[in-house]
């Protein structure tokens, strides 16, 4: 079945969530612009799990822990070895 509405682009929402943050009523949101009331919520909370997802990674997560799923080697050692497999496969 072929889609019957153009999605709307990425600038668009990062807009409409930075208004949404800035006290403006959702609703007025909805009103001034097309899409509906739960579509900007569900804007905003997918930007906000984008986030808290960031924020775990960069604040939280240890990139020296070894894994046993890694071959007991830290992420970022592992990272670096299929960096270069990769590039020696390639030259």
């Amino acid at each position: 079945m072929p889609r019957s509405w153009i999605p709307y682009p990425a600038e668009f929402w990062e807009q409409i969530i930075t208004l949404a943050r800035a006290v403006r009523c959702v609703e007025s949101l909805a009103r001034e612009f097309e899409p509906c009331v739960a579509t900007i919520h569900g804007w905003v909370k997918q930007a906000d799990a984008r986030m808290a997802i960031f924020e775990f990674i960069e604040a939280r997560y240890n990139p020296a822990r070894r894994h046993s799923a890694l071959g007991y080697q830290s992420p970022i050692a592992d990272e670096w070895r299929q960096i270069e497999r990769l590039q020696s496969a390639s030259v």
